[in-house]
Parts: C-alpha cells; structure tokens; sequence
C-alpha cells in the first residue's frame, strides 16, 4: 500500500494500515492562480482588499455598509484564468502516486466576509443586516463552488480544504445558532457538491467550535482540519470519533517551547487521543512552529505511528458504511 492509499484510508475512515505521516502521504498544493490573499501577503487580493502581513489591514474595510455588496464587490472572472497552465506549473515534481493532492481555498465564507468588511463590521452585520449577510454570503458559496470545479477539473485534487475559521481560543466569534443561520446550508452546498465529484471535502476550522462540531458530522464533511487543542478533543472523539476524521496541528503553543522528548511524548498521545479509529494524522506543517519540531513531530509520527494499529487494531466501525452511503444521498 502506499503512503497516498493509507492517507485517504485515513480520511474515509476505511482502515488504514499504520498512523499517516503527514509530509510522506500529502502534497499540500495552493493554486497559484487563486489570489484570495495577494502573493507575498502584502497588496491586493483579487477582490481588492488590502492586505498586509498575510491580514486585511486593520481600520481600512473594503465595504463599509452591507447592503451596498452588489455595487461594490466585484467577483474576479474565473474564465480569464488560464487554469491548465496554473496546474502545469503548480503540480510541476509533485509525486501523485506516493502523495495525495490536498487543495487547500484561503477565505472561506466567513473568513471573505471579514476580509471584506472587517471584524468588528461584519459582526455588527451578522446581526444589524442579515438577510443582506445571508444574500452576500450566498453569492461568496456560489463563486467559491465555480472556483472547485475549475480546480478539479484542471488538478484533479483528492481533497479539497476550505480554511473558514469560526472561533477563538476561547469561544466561537458567535452563537451557535446564528453560526448555523448563516453558513450551515452554504457548507451542506459545498460538501455535496465535492462528494458528487468524488473529491474528498476538508473543513479547516480553528478556535474552539465544540459546540458546532456535531453540526460537521451531521453535514457529512469528512474530515476536520486543525483540530485546536483548546477544545474538549476527548469529549468530541468519544462523540464523534466513529464519523470525522482529524487532521490535527497538535498543541502548537506547546511546541514551540516542548524539548524533544515532550515533542514525542505530545504525538504518542494525540495518536492515542484521536486515532483509535484510524482516522487520524498529525499535521507537521506551521508556520508558528520551529522546523526542527515539526521535524520530530514526523520523525516520531513515523516510528511510533508505523505499527501502531498492529499493536491497538482499530474496532469495527458498526454502520459506518451505511452512514457513509446515506450521506451521499
């Protein structure tokens, strides 16, 4: 078997045969030709933003009043893209026989309303305006899937990860119910429209989202990526272990100040933690964390990781498939 079929064994939850090494099993590709954040993280993205240090620069909101969105923003022309070259270009030396294609889509819904409005705007909208929210927000899904299928037409990914943060360390930026309101039914649109085209959907979602998580399983999203560790990782596994798979960036704060053996230590435990069902990898990519870490993050991903569903074989999943089926119905 190799590293790539292990890896989406992985995400299916389909019984992989050892814990995947992230930087062995996945080539985490971004589309060059997608300018959701400006090359170098400072300028304009293509919807006209300013940015600076990879962030929408702070007091200089795009659209300041909601309901003026039809006059003032602009969707980028997705036919003018040449997508074969960018897909040349992008996926030139990478191994899809030994790696699985991870797309990852910057801005998200949420994440495109901020970066158009500011925070502090489009909170005040969410509650102020929000049928114009839900109509903008409609508009973003609509483009956004137009993005998809150029991608996997051209690219030909086995995943798609859409990066829409929800929450802080300490809570969700708001409520559960009016998070549900506004984005539950556009990622449903999403995730359907992956799984019609045999393209695995990844939800990248940092903070503490705890309570919505349950809502990712009932949508049928395959795998949550991220996976922060202020949330209650043992209470959600117990609840939803057996149904999202989880593609973790461990405790990142902790290592960047973790010697070697707490780095070991940390892996040996999130396998523990997230992987008795064999729908677990590590992820040994940040840009918050030091290379030598993540260096060991998947050296011992890889040692520890190798043999362990032969030491805790991994439970019949009673149902899964049936689960699986009715969700692609």
């Amino acid at each position: 078997m190799t590293n790539k079929e292990n890896f989406m064994r992985m995400l299916l939850r389909q019984g992989p045969e050892w814990v995947p090494c992230w930087r062995d099993s996945c080539a985490f590709v971004p589309c060059s030709a997608i300018e959701d954040r400006p090359p170098g993280g400072a300028g304009r993205d293509w919807f006209g933003v300013p940015w600076i240090d990879m962030t929408p620069v702070p007091g200089q909101p795009f659209l300041t009043d909601i309901t003026q969105w039809r006059e003032k923003v602009v969707f980028p022309d997705l036919e003018r893209i040449d997508w074969a070259a960018a897909a040349r270009r992008d996926l030139a030396g990478v191994d899809r026989t030994e790696k699985a294609l991870w797309l990852p889509l910057f801005c998200g819904l949420f994440e495109r309303l901020h970066a158009l409005m500011g925070f502090e705007g489009a909170l005040i909208a969410l509650h102020e305006e929000p049928e114009e929210v839900q109509a903008l927000i409609g508009a973003c899904c609509d483009f956004k899937l137009r993005e998809m299928e150029k991608l996997i037409m051209h690219y030909h990914p086995e995943v798609l990860c859409m990066h829409d943060d929800y929450g802080m360390k300490t809570n969700l930026f708001m409520s559960p119910d009016m998070w549900r309101t506004f984005f539950k039914e556009p990622l449903r649109r999403i995730n359907r429209f992956c799984r019609e085209r045999d393209t695995v959907f990844v939800l990248h979602c940092c903070g503490k989202v705890d309570p919505i998580v349950g809502d990712f399983v009932e949508l049928g999203i395959t795998a949550w990526d991220s996976v922060n560790y202020c949330n209650d990782l043992p209470e959600l596994y117990r609840k939803y272990g057996t149904r999202l798979s989880f593609t973790t960036s461990l405790d990142m704060p902790f290592l960047t100040r973790a010697d070697e053996a707490q780095i070991r230590q940390h892996v040996r435990e999130a396998i523990g933690l997230l992987g008795r069902y064999g729908n677990m990898s590590p992820r040994d990519d940040s840009p918050t964390v030091p290379q030598a870490a993540l260096d060991l993050i998947a050296d011992e991903t890889r040692r520890f990781g190798r043999d362990y569903y032969r030491r805790h074989p991994i439970p019949a999943l009673a149902g899964e498939a049936a689960h699986r089926q009715e969700n692609r119905t």
